[in-house]
């Protein structure tokens, strides 16, 4: 039976993540989907270059998918990604 992501919680989305397995990366994108452009606007305050926007904006990404692989308790998803931001 195939889990509709778009109506699952964020908790319930990192688990997903964190158990990894077939629905790791969809359930990854939704949260993406969810909460990129709010960093993104959030990096952009504190960049002036595109490039530096974009390269915090990746990283925050990339750290936020790392925490999230080894155990990190990820209750409220925004500002756990604006505080790595």
């Amino acid at each position: 039976m195939a889990r509709n992501l778009e109506k699952l919680s964020d908790e319930e989305l990192v688990e997903i993540v964190k158990e990894g397995g077939d629905k790791s990366g969809e359930a990854f994108s939704e949260i993406y989907s969810r909460y990129a452009p709010k960093a993104y606007a959030f990096c952009r305050r504190f960049f002036v270059d595109d490039r530096d926007v974009n390269d915090a904006f990746q990283e925050t990404f990339m750290k936020f998918h790392e925490a999230i692989k080894n155990g990190a308790s990820v209750k409220n998803i925004a500002p756990f990604i604006l505080t790595i931001a």
